[in-house]
């Protein structure tokens, strides 16, 4: 599988998250939300890949960054999804999605403002974390 597997796996199944968002989930940045989007909605996608060779061999740690969106019509709304996404994710640990998750760490947030002077005001809560996992299909 794949650490973006198992970051979809853990916010779809977080009854929180699904509770703020439903199924507004989408992996890839926020070109990936659909046309005309229900908000609010997350987006993620990875920034980042470290591996960790080894003397024997290929790579059996890897450690990916990630950002996630919290894309909503309101700023209140933006950062409320957007705590409730850092506690599904931040210190998570286990295995998910065939990735076994040494741990998920809270980086940074940011909000952005989305402006097209056509349509209302977006806004987006920009959270990164890095994310340790043990590759368990590793040759």
């Amino acid at each position: 599988m794949s650490s973006e597997a198992a970051i979809f796996k853990i916010l779809t199944s977080d009854y929180a998250v699904a509770a703020a968002v439903g199924a507004r989930i989408y992996p890839g940045d926020g070109t990936a939300l659909p046309q005309v989007p229900t908000y609010p909605a997350v987006s993620f996608h990875i920034t980042s890949a470290t591996a960790n060779p080894t003397l024997s061999g290929a790579s059996t740690i890897d450690s990916d960054g990630f950002q996630v969106d919290v894309w909503a019509s309101s700023y209140l709304s933006a950062s409320a999804v957007g705590e409730t996404i850092r506690r599904a994710l931040e210190a998570y640990r286990g295995t998910i999605a065939g990735e076994d998750i040494q741990q998920i760490r809270f980086l940074n947030k940011m909000d952005l403002a989305e402006d097209n002077p056509n349509e209302p005001r977006i806004w987006r809560r920009s959270l990164d974390f890095d994310v340790t996992y043990t590759r368990l299909n590793t040759p």
